[in-house]
């Protein structure tokens, strides 16, 4: 089975309609490894069995289309680097890249676009937040594996002389906190606040700041903290709200989705579902509270 991405794309605008011209604010929201297998099961996971129809789920609401999600290379299986690369830049790539063609140079993405518009830039996820698909938005490496030299760029590679990422929000302390370096140090030097609680949000105030919440990805929906990525989405949102003069581009990923996949865990995947929607409809909520949603 071709592994695939459900995507789904909230563009804002600041007057409170629908864009028909370009949006001032973009969230970006990716299931990884969400396809079709995964919100029939859903579906069927959320059902009232005491009705006669099959309720809809937030995903039925926003379904507009499929893509095919080969990569570009002598497979037809895609991974999450591939993927990612495709989505954040509009080209095809190997799998295990991170954002770079299949010659290894690196392509511009939509994140550093906005950097490079004044926008406000975030990155959240339930892995580490140098794994592959947020790496794709803001990172450039032949290899997803290497996750030092990811984290490396995301302090090391200047967008008009500043940092690609405001906000990122994830796991991955054991990659920014290390024997050879210590990027938290180096982000709080530049300005960055810094939480590493996740039951306490508030440690993080104002923008720029990072978030370290795991030594690697946070622990799953199912074990610990159902709601993890419904609250980091909703304190993402007070932040980039509070600094939104010229607009903000977030990726917010369900990362999970697909690791539970691989471990042919339906409890564990519903979980995740449950929270990359619950994460949805409090956004969907936010937004329109604030009035750049409908």
């Amino acid at each position: 089975m071709k592994k695939q991405l459900s995507v789904l794309a909230l563009m804002c605008t600041a007057s409170g309609a629908m864009a028909e011209t370009a949006p001032k604010n973009v969230i970006y929201m990716i299931g990884d490894g969400m396809g079709p297998a995964y919100t029939t099961a859903y579906r069927y996971f959320k059902d009232d069995p005491t009705t006669k129809s099959v309720e809809q789920t937030v995903f039925d609401t926003m379904l507009t289309g499929m893509a095919r999600t080969y990569p570009d290379d002598h497979t037809v299986v895609t991974d999450s680097a591939a993927s990612a690369t495709a989505l954040s830049s509009g080209h095809k790539s190997y799998n295990g890249a991170i954002a770079v063609d299949t010659d290894k140079k690196p392509l511009k993405t939509m994140l550093e676009i906005a950097k490079q518009r004044g926008m406000t830039t975030a990155l959240l996820a339930t892995s580490q937040i140098n794994h592959a698909t947020p790496a794709s938005f803001a990172a450039h490496n032949e290899s997803r594996n290497n996750y030092d030299e990811i984290a490396n760029d995301y302090i090391d590679n200047k967008i008009a002389g500043k940092l690609p990422v405001d906000l990122m929000l994830g796991g991955g302390t054991k990659y920014f906190i290390r024997d050879d370096r210590n990027l938290v140090d180096e982000f709080k030097a530049a300005g960055y606040q810094y939480g590493d609680d996740i039951q306490n949000l508030n440690q993080i105030t104002q923008l720029p700041a990072i978030g370290l919440y795991a030594a690697k990805g946070l622990p799953f929906a199912l074990d610990e903290n159902p709601t993890r990525l419904t609250k980091l989405t909703s304190k993402a949102l007070d932040l980039l709200d509070n600094q939104n003069k010229d607009g903000f581009f977030v990726m917010i990923e369900g990362s999970q989705i697909d690791w539970c996949g691989h471990a042919n865990d339906i409890a564990c995947a519903m979980a995740e579902m449950d929270d990359f929607a619950s994460a949805i409809e409090k956004l969907k909520r936010m937004l329109i509270k604030i009035k750049i949603l409908y």
